[in-house]
């Protein structure tokens, strides 16, 4: 299945991969946003959008979201 990530409408990352692979991509939060956007598209169908103050907020979060954050490498946690 081919996956696509996209943040502020920008095409940050496109896979092609399987049910259940791990996926790494970087991102890069702007200052001036007040929050982090992350749409997910599989075979350009959005299956889930996940939004919050900062990538750390996105960590095990507990909804049905069709994507999972496991870790974060190099930034910090917002101060909100």
């Amino acid at each position: 299945m081919e996956v696509i990530f996209k943040e502020l409408n920008l095409i940050i990352f496109i896979s092609y991969e399987y049910f259940q692979d791990q996926l790494t991509f970087k991102s890069k939060r702007y200052r001036d946003n007040s929050k982090l956007k992350l749409e997910f598209y599989i075979n350009d169908l959005l299956e889930d959008r996940m939004i919050a103050c900062c990538e750390h907020a996105l960590i095990n979060n507990n909804e049905n979201h069709f994507f999972q954050v496991e870790r974060i490498i190099g930034s910090k946690p917002c101060q909100q």
